[in-house]
């Protein structure tokens, strides 16, 4: 692509960070290249007044005191060579100058410059080079050959890690820790080749978790790479000295956000001035940018950037600009806790998506500053979301503030904490949790969080089986809702009382009118969807057609802004219903198969084991005999303090009859013992094998 843009008469400025193999890139081009090549490589000048006598002196034009720029014009008309301008950053106006001259007044060469940022001529065409391809998502593959096949970035490492050590031992841990390795330094040829270098001394997993600490870990001794380049530091402190005293202070000061983040954060934690400085820091390849969806502009510092403008930044500024930092994420925060109860959901959930490594960031931060207020602020403004998306890890931000000695926390870090424990599967203990946020709401005489201590309750004492429990827990929460005019926490409370007559088969019809009735007033797709997920669970034995509709719109409009949640127990209700039936289809499949998978890599123990407690049905009704037990097995061991009742407890004991009565004696004890081996990912992975087949594709019955 390089080659075809260099046409005599145009100048092409080869683009990139420092390190991402501009001079590479621009010496195999010269090599290939037919006619005369001549190469200047300007770092070691001192000045740009320096530029056009190098110039002259490398394509051999002597100065006999004249201006050399015209004996460098005679030389170069008519002439159709390459005119190779190396490191021109420091000198950038300069060299903007002189080539300008050159093309202006008829020079035939092309010229080729390389630089971390734009000359700025009128006559040039930019070619940005990107760092090397990084390994896409997915499994981490089973060779390293695979795993370099995939990956420019590994197959480079693998290249000189292996020149550096032929005998270093290419397993599983390692291909992993090399994948990790590599995008943990963003594609960089030349961190990747200093990495590699150093493998035969430190292994690769040690490599990858001390780089953000140490860049002069990864280091060269090698006398073909200039000094500038024998480091990360080095090379990256090249492009710093060039940046003005404010360009290095905003620079320093974007170092504290750790994803992508837009002007407004920019202007919220820098001040109003730091945003203009922003495109020149991207121009100059210091920050990476790319455009969101309804043309946004966002920016991000790769990793290793980001260590080293941390590590140049003195401890009292550091210390600042997390207090900013951490002030602007609470603020978000709180902005979307109560956005994501209108009818904006999906926007405020994508706008906390994005920012999500920073809102951790910001939580560790405050941690390790002791600020425990802050801390608690960011865990009890983002505890709906984190129930709602399903995020373990967000929910178990609570326990590590519980850790930590100190009396009388607020309310919604013991609410968040009772969610993480009931998706941990660990409903004993979310109770205790529970009671201590509506303690604690109750003392500070906030009526909503109570009712949401209440709620947390209800959900916990439902996964018990203790349904009486749970509907009194319910109707405290929605008496408190009323009562503080909330009308969305009424309608979820008033859902799971709902839930609770159903499963104890008591009347439904009435509480059902109170659901769809309150419906209108909560303009929210997650209130939505949930509400018609209850009223399906309402209607599933005496309606099943009706039910199926209801479920399946709530799969969709949950599907629809993110909520993860209201997906999985909507699929387990469809699944239980459509099981019974037989009535399931491709599409039925292909979505248990999505929602197993998706609560197994967001870590929700509670809702795997009650969507795989639905599946043993389904396999004996496709006469899958020994993987029913096989799951069944698999369940009885792993699901903890989450019991089995009801039903569902006579559903799952009706398949093992139905199993033992086709099964040899042999053949189920060892279908049991496979089973219960298996960790609960595990038998999550082999059910939806059973069901799906190897390929993913839909098995039929057996």
């Amino acid at each position: 692509a390089l080659a075809g843009m260099l046409e005599p008469g145009c100048c092409v400025p080869v683009v990139g960070r420092g390190g991402v193999g501009k001079t590479a890139v621009a010496a195999r081009l010269a090599a290939d290249r037919p006619g005369p090549v001549w190469w200047v490589d300007l770092a070691e000048l001192q000045s740009g007044a320096e530029v056009t006598p190098a110039v002259a002196g490398r394509v051999g034009v002597r100065t006999l005191g004249g201006d050399p720029r015209d004996g460098l014009l005679a030389a170069l008309r008519g002439t159709r060579g390459l005119l190779v301008l190396d490191n021109c950053e420091h000198v950038l106006g300069a060299v903007a100058e002189l080539v300008e001259a050159l093309l202006a007044h008829g020079a035939d060469v092309a010229v080729l410059a390389t630089s971390r940022e734009r000359l700025g001529g009128s006559a040039e065409r930019a070619f940005p080079l990107p760092p090397l391809q990084l390994p896409g998502h997915g499994p981490t593959p089973a060779t390293i050959a695979d795993a370099a096949a995939g990956s420019p970035a590994v197959a480079f490492f693998v290249e000189r890690a292996f020149a550096a050590d032929p005998g270093l031992v290419w397993d599983a841990a390692a291909i992993h820790d090399v994948t990790e390795l590599v995008i943990e330094l963003d594609g960089l040829p030349l961190a990747i080749e200093l990495a590699a270098g150093r493998s035969g001394a430190i292994g690769f997993a040690e490599l990858r978790d001390r780089l953000s600490g140490h860049l002069d870990l990864i280091r060269s001794g090698a006398s073909r790479l200039p000094a500038r380049h024998r480091t990360l530091t080095a090379t990256l402190d090249w492009s710093y000295r060039l940046l003005s005293t404010a360009e290095r202070e905003v620079f320093r000061g974007l170092a504290v956000f750790a994803g992508w983040f837009d002007l407004a954060a920019v202007d919220a934690v820098l001040g109003p001035d730091a945003s203009v400085i922003v495109p020149g820091l991207v121009e100059r390849s210091l920050l990476t940018r790319r455009a969101d969806g309804g043309g946004t502009s966002r920016y991000r510092m790769l990793v290793t950037v980001r260590a080293f403008a941390t590590g140049v930044t003195d401890e009292r500024e550091r210390r600042r600009l997390e207090a900013a930092h951490g002030g602007w994420a609470l603020g978000l925060a709180q902005r979307a806790a109560s956005g994501l109860e209108g009818p904006d959901e999906r926007h405020w959930a994508e706008l906390l998506e994005a920012p999500l490594p920073d809102l951790t960031a910001a939580f560790g931060n405050a941690l390790a500053a002791d600020d425990t207020d802050l801390a608690a602020a960011l865990v009890g403004s983002l505890h709906r979301w984190g129930d709602y998306r399903v995020r373990p890890d967000v929910l178990g931000w609570a326990e590590r503030l519980l850790s930590r000695r100190r009396e009388g926390w607020p309310p919604g870090v013991y609410l968040a904490a009772a969610t993480h424990a009931w998706m941990q599967g660990n409903p004993r203990d979310g109770l205790e949790l529970a009671e201590l946020a509506v303690r604690a709401a109750r003392e500070r005489g906030l009526l909503l969080l109570e009712g949401r201590g209440h709620e947390a309750a209800g959900d916990l004492w439902l996964g018990l089986g203790e349904l009486d429990a749970a509907g009194d827990a319910y109707g405290r929460a929605e008496r408190a809702a009323t009562a503080s005019g909330h009308a969305f926490d009424a309608l979820l409370a008033a859902d799971g009382v709902l839930l609770a007559l159903a499963w104890s088969g008591a009347p439904v019809a009435a509480q059902v009118r109170r659901v769809l009735d309150a419906l209108p007033a909560v303009p929210n797709p997650t209130a939505r969807s949930l509400s018609l997920y209850c009223v399906g669970e309402a209607w599933a034995g005496s309606d099943p057609p009706a039910a199926i509709d209801l479920l399946t719109e709530a799969v969709g409009i949950a599907d629809g802004v993110g909520c993860t949640l209201v997906v999985s127990v909507a699929t387990t209700a469809l699944m239980a219903v459509v099981s019974r039936s037989g009535a399931y289809g491709e599409n039925d499949l292909a979505r248990l198969t999505s929602t197993v998978q998706a609560l197994v890599a967001a870590g929700n123990r509670n809702l795997l084991v009650t969507l795989l407690r639905n599946l043993p049905r389904l396999l004996d009704a496709r006469g899958q005999h020994a993987a029913a037990l096989e799951l069944l097995a698999a369940l009885e061991a792993t699901a903890g303090q989450r019991p089995s009742w009801g039903d569902e407890a006579e559903a799952l004991r009706a398949v093992e009859a139905s199993a033992r009565a086709v099964l040899d004696p042999d053949a189920v004890r060892a279908a049991r013992q496979r089973g219960s081996a298996r960790s609960l990912t595990e038998a999550a992975d082999e059910a939806v094998r059973s069901l799906t087949g190897p390929d993913g594709s839909p098995q039929s019955p057996a």
